[in-house]
């Protein structure tokens, strides 16, 4: 549907984790393999570049029964560096992905709604700007550690002078 839509998209995938032949087989059998590209773990600096390039960042999860996304340093990082997220509404992504504004959350293992969403995103060029322009700002205000060093420091000071 994607490739339809957009001929010239081209998916990187970051990591080496357990569903990667999962992935591998499903792109051979959907005959997609000229379009995805697997660059394996990356870390630093370099992970830095493959965010930079990226035009979205799409960060799917799912809950399980015992466990759902706490905070997905990725989707944070992509962000601080101005690429739009999308992702699920599971666990506590909701928190740092803001529907619409920092990004793009869809309903879990929904594949038709994520193919829509990137071809959504993909094509909206006012919409994507103001997604990287706002993510990259949230970020920097909500995660930068000096900022959040010196709440905490208040909060402790204050709970020190009521002993």
């Amino acid at each position: 549907q994607i490739i339809k839509k957009i001929p010239n998209v081209k998916l990187n995938i970051v990591g080496d984790g357990s569903y990667k032949n999962h992935l591998q087989k499903l792109i051979k059998e959907l005959d997609i393999k000229k379009y995805c590209r697997f660059v394996g773990q990356k870390k630093g600096k370099e992970l830095i570049r493959y965010y930079q390039k990226a035009d979205i960042f799409v960060a799917p999860s799912r809950s399980l029964s015992y466990s759902a996304e706490q905070i997905g340093m990725v989707s944070i990082e992509a962000m601080t560096c101005g690429v739009p997220v999308i992702s699920t509404i599971s666990g506590s992504i909701p928190e740092y992905v803001v529907n619409n504004k920092t990004g793009l959350l869809i309903p879990e293992k929904n594949p038709t709604i994520l193919a829509n969403t990137l071809i959504k995103l993909l094509t909206d060029n006012n919409l994507k700007n103001k997604i990287s322009k706002n993510c990259r700002e949230y970020t920097l205000d909500k995660f930068d550690s000096r900022k959040n060093i010196k709440k905490l420091e208040k909060i402790i000071i204050k709970n020190i002078d009521r002993t």
